[in-house]
């Protein structure tokens, strides 16, 4: 789940969080539209400051339509720091850790470094002003999901990102021609394919190029992992890089049965591909 963590201006304010929550006016004495399928917009302009992770490879840009497309909805505006992809973990640590975060920190994979910090809010102590957002979770039954992201406190501090389709953020890429070539029926094999069917792939495309290699993982088969590891009802995957994916440091959390466990000597991961 690729999410987004909530920041708090000033110290104390994540241990004031759920009493701030508490005090909130009731949404049924607001002065604005609010409810399921309501998209808010604000009466007065709204800006908020937000980190934005900049990609090398697609660089941000001032006109994009999505900018204007939020604001034309919620008159609601953003602004952003740039931080360069690389670095963006780093400064994300810098800037928490220092009081100086942003309101909005997007793309979040772990919010347990930050927890403790006290410069983040436990956002699960305002989802009942979010009504869209908890339809969705009930209606696509994310409960059991959320727990995974459930802190000592039985707190979640990051909304998780959520598609109304299923669809990868990673995926894998391949010469369909050269596959093609090696007698491998693609668009068969993409219809129900599996590991080891992919595998079988890969043999006939080594034995037709006669190359060495006929696989390049750019994330250290860190993000291959993370995928792969979804059917087998586990986490894994960490890259050389320091990219955390699915395993990161093999602790989890069985909230069922109240007890920690570590990933790594699970049936579930013995039995992942390797």
């Amino acid at each position: 789940m690729i999410a987004s963590l909530g920041a708090c201006g000033g110290s104390g304010g994540a241990e004031e969080s759920a009493k701030a929550a508490e005090e909130y006016e009731d949404p049924a004495e607001l002065d604005y539209e609010y409810g399921e399928d309501v998209t808010f917009h604000s009466d007065e302009p709204v800006t908020y400051t937000m980190l934005f992770s900049d990609h090398e490879n697609y660089p941000y840009k001032e006109d994009w339509r999505l900018w204007s497309a939020i604001e034309e909805k919620t008159n609601v505006t953003f602004d952003l720091t740039l931080v360069a992809r690389t670095d963006y973990n780093d400064k994300v640590s810098a800037l928490v850790n220092s009081g100086e975060a942003p309101w909005i920190i997007p793309k979040t994979y772990d919010a347990s470094n930050y927890v403790d910090s006290g410069q983040i809010i436990p956002i699960s102590d305002w989802v009942q002003y979010m009504p869209n957002y908890m339809k969705c979770v009930n209606d696509w039954g994310m409960e059991e999901e959320l727990k995974t992201t459930y802190q000592l406190d039985g707190k979640y501090y990051r909304l998780p990102g959520m598609w109304e389709v299923a669809a990868g953020g990673y995926s894998l890429i391949i010469r369909k021609d050269v596959f093609e070539a090696a007698g491998v029926d693609v668009e068969e094999l993409e219809k129900n394919w599996t590991w080891d069917d992919f595998y079988e792939a890969l043999l006939k495309v080594k034995e037709y190029t006669g190359a060495d290699y006929v696989w390049s993982d750019q994330y250290q088969l860190g993000s291959t992992m993370n995928i792969s590891a979804v059917q087998y009802s586990s986490k894994a995957g960490n890259s050389t890089d320091g990219g955390d994916w699915g395993l990161r440091n093999g602790v989890k959390f069985d909230w069922d049965n109240n007890e920690f466990y570590f990933t790594n000597t699970t049936d579930t991961y013995r039995d992942l591909p390797r």
